[in-house]
């Protein structure tokens, strides 16, 4: 396995080298090759580049990336300090969205402290309920005192078009069958409704 990774970075690197258009990104959800606002995976396949036109090709597949946004330090700011404004009775904890939080098949992790105090080692599913009451199924897996959304989580981030640098309030309504309330604050105002994967 380590051969093909291998391989496969010296191919980025070698059309980095010879295409100062792509930069390359190494995570722990693959390699990337960076064109503009395009991200390429090591699972993509990359044609032939026609070196005459310099010119490249690309498979792409829709992912989180298409919900990335480009937002002022002003407009996280403003995001986060409603989010500190907002203090409900109930035990809560704020978490801002990372684009890894967005990603199919990946997690979000709760605050620990959070998790420790109110979910008392819960795994299993629990709801997620927005302020107008609809609510969505979520498999929460709770382990060594930190607890994280799994299954589920994806498809809640579509549905209300969560983005990259909101910041989400989760508010414990009850603790039996865990329903945490979720109130969100925009990095956008206006959403920044983006094209959903």
């Amino acid at each position: 396995m380590d051969g093909i990774m291998s391989e496969k970075r010296n191919v980025c690197l070698d059309i980095v080298a010879r295409n100062p258009l792509f930069n390359f990104v190494e995570s722990c959800l693959g390699l990337f090759l960076i064109q503009s606002n395009k991200v390429v995976t090591d699972e993509q396949q990359l044609s032939s580049p026609n070196e005459e036109d310099g010119e490249m090709r690309f498979r792409f597949y829709e992912s989180a990336s298409a919900r990335k946004r480009t937002v002022t330090a002003e407009e996280r700011e403003r995001a986060m300090n409603a989010a500190k404004a907002y203090a409900p009775d109930n035990p809560y904890c704020r978490v801002v969205l990372r684009p890894s939080y967005l990603y199919r098949g990946c997690i979000m992790y709760l605050p620990s402290g959070f998790a420790e105090k109110n979910l008392n080692g819960l795994s299993g599913f629990m709801k997620l309920q927005l302020p107008d009451g609809k609510q969505w199924p979520v498999r929460c897996l709770y382990r060594g005192g930190r607890a994280k959304f799994s299954q589920g989580w994806y498809e809640f981030t579509l549905e209300i078009n969560l983005g990259e640098g909101d910041v989400c309030v989760f508010e414990l309504l009850k603790s039996r069958d865990v329903v945490l309330k979720v109130t969100v604050f925009r990095v956008l105002e206006d959403g920044g409704l983006m094209n959903h994967p």
